[in-house]
C-alpha cells in the first residue's frame, strides 16, 4: 500500500484550481472530501501519493493565489492487543 497525503483547502476554488494543475503536470491525484481531522478547512481535499510531494510542493510554490490549509499525512493508529 502506498502512503498517501491529503491537501486540503481554505475555499473549494483554491481545491480546484489545484486540481487543473496537477492534471497539467500529470500527476496522480484524488478528489476526496476532506478528513474530519481537518474539518475547519473546505469539505474537499487532494489525495497525492508520498512520492509526488516534492512536485506538488513546487507546484504550490509557483501557484501563490492557492491557499491551502496544508499538506498532510494520516497516521493509523493501531489498535487491539497485538496492533492490527
Amino acid at each position: 500500500m502506498k502512503n498517501v497525503l491529503y491537501i486540503v483547502f481554505k475555499t473549494k476554488t483554491d481545491g480546484f484550481a489545484m486540481e487543473k494543475r496537477l492534471k497539467a503536470a500529470d500527476i496522480q491525484y484524488e478528489m476526496v472530501p476532506t478528513p474530519r481531522q481537518f474539518s475547519r478547512s473546505c469539505s474537499i481535499s487532494i489525495q497525492i501519493l508520498e512520492e509526488d510531494l516534492a512536485e506538488v510542493q513546487m507546484i504550490l510554490a509557483y501557484s501563490r493565489n492557492i491557499n491551502t490549509g496544508g499538506i498532510h499525512k494520516i497516521e493509523k493508529k493501531k489498535s487491539g492487543l497485538f496492533g492490527k
